[in-house]
């Protein structure tokens, strides 16, 4: 009989043993072009990858997010899309994943666990607006302080969405953007995110709970007001909860903020609000400038 392909996608199989085509990774990114998926079965793989436009790379379902790690960085520059899919992805002392160059450089996380162990996880430094990583998902956690969810200098984006956001090492350390979009949709998160310069922030129907005295939020970028709506903050911690720097606006409605301090959010910006209920001694806000928004949101 002669050979037949029964797999679910044109690739290859990479196997640590020697039982696919390939032993490592980067051997089956040399040999893969797109259109292909790289099926990774079970392991630690100890490897620096740089990534290809239509190369998807995925743990089969049964081994998703628990049986195959990636310790190392993921770069990519070029124009296109790609997926990794149900991997462990670690640093290495270097970020998980870093997008870099001047191109339209998109790359999907599905079901994805990235971890921060020793350097922050995710770089977005791309030139192109059309640079985006996107978590759709799966866990983020951080093992150690000092380090953070992303860095971003890109008018890109970085979108976490479904996403469990961890702190596991108690950092911290703000993930800031000074340019582009970073998106938190329908997430639990228990870390720290600010802006500056032109980048923008946009949270939705997230809930951020923390034992940390730090601001979960530091608003700072004075181009576009950043966002929050239907959302949670609550800290056990005696700062506030979000605070919002000199020329910034945030805006904030149908938030709900407990904290053990009598402002839940401070700051020298603007708070433009709607729909807003207090806990704990959360009684009230301290900005330069409050406005209530005339129409209903």
């Amino acid at each position: 009989m002669g050979y037949r392909d029964y797999s679910t996608a044109k690739g290859h199989i990479v196997d640590t043993t020697g039982h696919g085509d390939f032993t490592t990774i980067a051997a089956a990114l040399s040999a893969a072009s797109s259109g292909q998926t790289i099926f990774v079965r079970p392991g630690t793989y100890a490897e620096n990858l740089i990534l290809k436009t239509g190369v998807n790379i995925t743990a089969y379902d049964c081994d998703a997010q628990g049986n195959v790690t990636i310790s190392g960085k993921l770069t990519a520059t070029y124009s296109g899309n790609a997926v990794i899919s149900g991997i462990n992805l670690q640093t290495n002392n270097d970020y998980a994943l870093s997008i870099t160059g001047s191109n339209p450089t998109v790359v999907n996380l599905i079901n994805c666990t990235c971890t921060g162990l020793n350097n922050t996880v995710f770089n977005l430094s791309s030139s192109s607006s059309g640079a985006v990583i996107s978590m759709l998902g799966g866990i983020i956690n951080l093992e150690t302080t000092g380090i953070a969810y992303h860095t971003m200098s890109s008018p890109g984006g970085i979108n976490y969405l479904q996403t469990t956001i961890l702190n596991g090492g108690s950092s911290k350390t703000l993930a800031n953007n000074s340019a582009g979009g970073v998106s938190i949709q329908n997430c639990s998160c228990s870390g720290f995110f600010s802006n500056s310069s032109t980048g923008v922030i946009g949270i939705s129907n997230c809930e951020f709970t923390s034992l940390l005295t730090s601001p979960f939020l530091q608003i700072n970028g004075t181009s576009t007001p950043s966002t929050s709506h239907n959302s949670t903050y609550i800290s056990a911690g005696t700062s506030a909860l979000i605070t919002i720097g000199a020329g910034a606006t945030l805006n904030l409605t149908h938030a709900h903020l407990d904290v053990g301090n009598i402002n839940a959010v401070t700051g020298t910006g603007t708070l433009a609000y709607a729909f807003l209920s207090f806990a704990g001694s959360a009684t009230g806000v301290s900005v330069s400038t409050l406005s209530p928004f005339a129409t209903l949101i």
